[in-house]
């Protein structure tokens, strides 16, 4: 490069700046733009629900005639190299879930609620968690696998 190009490469980049300051992006786009770089893996990182026992059509209608109003349901997620098995026991007005992960990170574990609301999950080393009391409503479970890349259980009501 000579000196011309690297007068010119930091006049744009000046120009740039004032332009940024003068009339900055609405958080509205920077949001956007946030979302679509997060889903640009989309489908490599998505746990999907493969399992439910609410799910007459696959635990039979002896399961759900069984269940009594009130029993634990139990979950099932898989996706992204992460299997995520997740009872949610009824405790009054909320739930208690209790749930093991295999093939996550045991750093890095979140239960989250609509409008990005967080609660960090405390895993051990066998992969089990805790999360007492939840308010009932949608939740999704935040992971990162053992390779290092997020994973989003799909959202569930409890």
């Amino acid at each position: 490069m000579n000196a011309v190009d690297l007068e010119d490469d930091a006049l744009l980049g000046r120009l740039s700046r004032l332009a940024f300051e003068a009339d900055p992006l609405p958080e509205e786009v920077l949001a956007a733009a946030r979302a679509a770089f997060e889903t640009r893996d989309l489908d490599g990182r998505l746990a999907r629900l493969i399992g439910d026992s609410l799910d007459v059509e696959e635990y039979g209608v002896y399961e759900a005639v069984r269940s009594e109003p009130g029993a634990a349901r139990l979950l099932s997620f898989a996706g992204g190299g992460v299997q995520v098995d997740l009872e949610v026991a009824p405790s009054g007005a909320q739930v208690a879930l209790i749930g093991q992960v295999t093939g996550a990170a045991p750093a890095g574990c979140a239960l989250e609620r609509p409008g990005g609301a967080a609660l960090p999950l405390a895993v051990d080393d066998l992969g089990r968690f805790l999360a007492d009391p939840v308010e009932r409503g949608p939740i999704r479970l935040r992971l990162r696998s053992a390779a290092g890349s997020p994973v989003l259980t799909a959202w569930v009501a409890v």
